[in-house]
Order: C-alpha cells, then sequence, then structure tokens
C-alpha cells in the first residue's frame, strides 16, 4: 500500500506491460531514422484529492532502464539488431528521455489515462542491422 493520491490499474493497462513495435524493417530505419509510433498507456484509478489543497493534481511520469544514444537519452535495446534504440513520446508528442521526468499531467477525480508511444530509432553514426531486440522499462509517478 502507497501514500498516493491514486492507484495503479493491474495488468495491461498499469503495472505490467509489454508493448510490441510490430516488424520494423531496416530499410525504413536506414531511409527514414525511425518507425511508425505505437500507443500505449498508464491508468490510474480511483484517484481522489483533498478540495483544499491545490497539490497533487497533477503528475510526472518518470522512465528509468538502459540509456543509449548520448543526450538523445533514448532506451537502449538488446538481442541481436544493432544500431537502434527506443524513444518514448508523451501526449504533446514530445520525447522522455530515460530517467528523466515528463511534463505534468493533469489529474481528475476518478481514473485517469497517462497516453505515451513508443517507435524504434536509428542511432546516429551506427549501422543498422536487422535482428531480434528486447527493451526493458520502469516507470515510477510524482505527484505535483
Amino acid at each position: 500500500m502507497l501514500k498516493a493520491p491514486c492507484g495503479l490499474a493491474p495488468g495491461i493497462d498499469g503495472d505490467n506491460q509489454s508493448i510490441s513495435l510490430g516488424q520494423v524493417s531496416d530499410a525504413q530505419l536506414t531511409t527514414i531514422g525511425y518507425s511508425t509510433p505505437v500507443e500505449f498507456k498508464i491508468k490510474l484509478i480511483g484517484c481522489t484529492f483533498d478540495p483544499k489543497a491545490a497539490a497533487e493534481t497533477k503528475v510526472n511520469v518518470r522512465f528509468d532502464g538502459m540509456s543509449v544514444g548520448g543526450a538523445n537519452g533514448f532506451l537502449g535495446v538488446t538481442g541481436d539488431a544493432k544500431g537502434l534504440a527506443i524513444r518514448l513520446i508523451d501526449a504533446s508528442n514530445k520525447q522522455v528521455k530515460i530517467a528523466t521526468k515528463s511534463a505534468p499531467y493533469s489529474l481528475r477525480t476518478g481514473d485517469n489515462t497517462l497516453q505515451f508511444s513508443a517507435q524504434v530509432v536509428a542511432l546516429e553514426g551506427e549501422a543498422v542491422i536487422a535482428g531480434h531486440y528486447d527493451a526493458l522499462t520502469s516507470f515510477s509517478l510524482t505527484y505535483l
């Protein structure tokens, strides 16, 4: 149990997600540098707020994992594929760098859905080599 204004939905919308980015061709990454973004969400449930306090009505999300791409802050991958990484994007279509808080999301009483997307990107200066890849990230929430 946590002292927090919201709970986290169990399973695929909350605390245990697996996101398939589909099949991405090495030609697409070599030509345009990125794949089509795939949406995912974090669902917060049962949010309740003190009506007298302005605090804790917004939340930042921070994704942690293996960071690659220097200042770009991409999520690194493991596996046979090389020269690629994962870019995380918030609901405003802005990148969320690994180990950096997102822009704040406004919350309302009840359930809230935080929208994100992920896409495969080619790493600058590296050859893209086709193959299987995986990436792992965790997230934490900071209420404001």
